[in-house]
C-alpha cells in the first residue's frame, strides 16, 4: 500500500498542519495541494497559510516554480505565504501581489524568528524541499510543548547506574539491593537503572529528531523493560 500523499496533524495554537510528501512535484502546488488545503479549512474557518521553500532544480525548473507561486497568489487560494530560501528571497519582487508574506533566507532564520509563536488558528500547508530540513520545521510547528528545555546530565545518570549504595553482600548479580524480610522499602536494581537511562536517551533523541509521535511507545517499552529488569533481580 502506497503512503498517503497528504498527512494532516494538529499544530501549535490551534493550527492544522498539512504535509505534502510530493514536495518536489511542481504541478502539485496548484493541482492537488491547494484543493486539499481548501477542503481542510472549509469547515473550520481557519486562515490558509502556505510555507514554501526553494526547490533543487535548474533555471527552467525554478522559473516554472515561480510561475506556479504567482498563479497561487492570483487565485487567492491562500491568505499568506512564507518563503524560505535565498532564491525566493532574491525574487521577492515577483510576488508583490501577495500582501501578507514573509521571506527568510534559510531554515534557521525562519525557526529563530518570532513568526512561529504568532501562528494561531491557521491551516499550514508545508511545501519544503529536503535540503531545507522539513522534519525540523515540522517539529517546531507540531502541537507539543517546545517552551520547556530539557537538560539531562548523562554523566550523573550513568554514575548512578554504575554506583549502587549499600552493602555489596545484599546486592543481586545485576547490582540491585535485595529486600530484607523485615523491610518494606523498594530498591531499583542496577539493571533497572540501565533500562531507565536508555529509555530516557531514546525519548530525547526521538524528540529532537522530530519523531515525537513515537515517544509514547518508547515509554511503554521502557516500563515493560523496567518491570522485567526488576523481576530478574527479585
Amino acid at each position: 500500500m502506497s503512503q498517503p500523499r497528504y498527512e494532516v496533524e494538529p499544530g501549535i495554537n490551534d493550527c492544522l498542519i498539512i504535509r505534502d510528501s510530493h514536495s518536489s512535484d511542481l504541478t502539485s502546488l496548484t493541482k492537488h495541494a491547494l484543493t486539499f488545503l481548501e477542503q481542510q479549512s472549509a469547515n473550520s474557518y481557519l486562515r490558509r497559510t502556505l510555507i514554501v521553500s526553494d526547490i533543487d532544480g535548474n533555471d527552467l525548473a525554478n522559473e516554472m516554480f515561480f510561475v506556479n507561486i504567482q498563479m497561487v497568489i492570483k487565485s487567492k487560494s491562500v491568505n499568506r505565504i512564507i518563503f524560505i530560501g535565498s532564491e525566493l528571497y532574491s525574487r521577492a519582487s515577483l510576488f508583490s501581489e501577495m500582501d501578507d508574506k514573509l521571506f527568510f533566507k534559510n531554515t534557521t532564520d525562519f525557526l529563530s524568528s518570532d513568526f512561529i509563536s504568532s501562528l494561531s488558528k491557521e491551516v499550514l500547508l508545508l511545501k519544503i524541499a529536503p535540503q531545507f530540513d522539513p522534519n525540523r520545521v515540522l517539529f517546531h510547528l507540531q502541537q507539543i510543548a517546545h517552551d520547556t528545555v530539557m537538560e539531562i546530565n548523562f554523566d550523573a545518570l550513568f554514575h548512578n547506574v554504575i554506583n549502587t549504595d549499600g552493602d555489596s553482600s545484599n546486592n543481586s548479580p545485576y547490582g540491585g539491593r535485595r529486600h530484607s524480610s523485615g523491610s518494606s522499602s523498594f530498591a531499583v536494581s542496577q539493571l533497572g537503572k540501565v533500562v531507565i537511562v536508555l529509555d530516557i536517551i531514546l525519548c530525547v533523541a526521538a524528540l529532537f529528531m522530530g519523531y515525537a509521535s513515537i515517544i509514547g511507545d518508547l515509554l511503554g517499552f521502557g516500563v515493560i523493560g523496567f518491570l522485567i529488569a526488576q523481576w530478574l533481580d527479585s
